[in-house]
């Protein structure tokens, strides 16, 4: 994908969703890819006469989605150099940032390697969406909690392992997933935080005794709640009880209306309140593919309908929808408020980063997306730099 030059000072025009406050027929300053201002109209008494306008007045301006899971998309497998595809089809749906999230269905070399390449595009800083580190979803996880079982590949975690991962992927590790009921887990939760490493529990076991545990080491995050986890049972809480009753724990949603019904989500939210929800895609190589295609994921046969991903036999195989279309399952489905949802793929997930983006604030970074009511993007932007543009015909 070619970036599209626009002049360093750059005038946005559009209801802004900050996104905790709408602003109606508002105004962005954009300089040197940074948010200089963030204006209604009636405040502004002049644009500056050296910037280029775009006026998407009646449109949707809210910040760059940013997805902390997710696996694949447009074709492009992210377990390696795929990501660089990857990061140049995403703003295509919104997306300004992402973690490469990586899997436990290769063995420990071939995973070791795929770091290495991941890190070696970052470095590369490839034009499109902006990788923001490296998410490893296993393999220090319990296999009969995925539908994607490959014991041989899945093993306890231990800071030499992460100490491994970590130089291959130049420090470039910014969250694991673990269960922390396998031997030695517990132990290492408080080091990962001092590596700046967020511990996050899933394909899991876990009692709620156990991630109580964990909770007191430091454990402060779940990876796609409900999914691959010890269900919530009224005299056994399990993984999914503690979550809920630890305000510790930020909890991953993926949020397609098909891993997790709305009802569901909607408790989520009531027993978390939406500052402790992160929605995530989880999304597979499959996602944006046409209704029908099938790929052999590493031994492992997926399909799509264009709507879901999923095994032969119907299970979950990751997921179809990206990013900006959860949005719009949790909107269409009364799950939660436009503004709440995106705070949910938007501030939330920066703020556990640590980013000064993920908000229209002054300061932050000039990451943003233009929408159309059916939440598909007409620009979407990149430290001030338009990386996708889908123009009239």
């Amino acid at each position: 994908m070619s970036e599209i030059k626009h002049p360093d000072l750059l005038v946005i025009r559009g209801n802004l969703h900050t996104p905790d406050v709408e602003i109606k027929d508002g105004v962005l300053i954009i300089q040197g890819g940074k948010i200089q201002s963030v204006n209604d109209q009636g405040s502004l008494a002049k644009i500056p006469p050296s910037a280029t306008v775009l006026d998407h007045r009646g449109k949707k301006v809210i910040p760059g989605l940013i997805d902390t899971h997710i696996h694949g998309a447009g074709g492009f497998e992210m377990t390696g150099k795929g990501v660089s595809g990857a990061a140049s089809y995403l703003p295509s749906h919104g997306v300004t940032g992402f973690l490469a999230t990586t899997h436990f269905l290769i063995s420990r070399k071939n995973l070791l390697q795929a770091v290495v390449e991941i890190a070696d595009v970052i470095q590369s800083e490839p034009i499109g969406a902006a990788i923001l580190g490296i998410h490893m979803e296993g393999p220090w996880v319990s296999p009969d909690r995925s539908p994607f079982s490959k014991p041989e590949f899945c093993y306890p975690i231990t800071r030499e392992d992460i100490l491994a991962f970590q130089q291959a992927a130049r420090r470039n590790l910014r969250m694991v997933t673990f269960a922390p009921e396998l031997p030695g887990s517990l132990e290492i939760i408080p080091w990962l935080k001092e590596q700046n490493i967020i511990p996050s529990v899933g394909h899991t076991n876990a009692s709620y005794e156990v991630v109580q545990k964990a909770v007191s080491a430091g454990l402060n995050h779940s990876t796609h709640t409900f999914n691959a986890m010890q269900p919530l049972h009224h005299r056994q809480p399990g993984t999914v009880g503690a979550i809920l009753d630890f305000e510790q724990i930020t909890a991953e949603l993926i949020g397609d209306g098909f891993h997790v019904q709305a009802p569901i989500m909607r408790l989520l939210i009531k027993a978390k309140g939406i500052d402790k929800v992160c929605l995530v895609s989880d999304a597979v190589p499959l996602a944006g593919l046409p209704a029908g295609t099938r790929i052999n994921w590493h031994g492992f046969e997926i399909g799509t309908n264009g709507e879901i991903s999923t095994l032969p036999d119907g299970r979950p195989a990751g997921a179809y929808k990206l990013l900006n279309q959860h949005l719009k399952v949790l909107v269409d489905q009364k799950v939660a408020t436009f503004n709440q949802a995106l705070a949910t793929a938007t501030r939330i997930p920066a703020d556990m980063l640590g980013l000064n983006k993920g908000q229209l604030k002054a300061g932050f970074d000039a990451d943003l997306v233009v929408l159309e009511d059916d939440f598909q993007p007409i620009l979407t932007m990149v430290a001030g730099k338009v990386v996708y543009e889908n123009r009239p015909q």
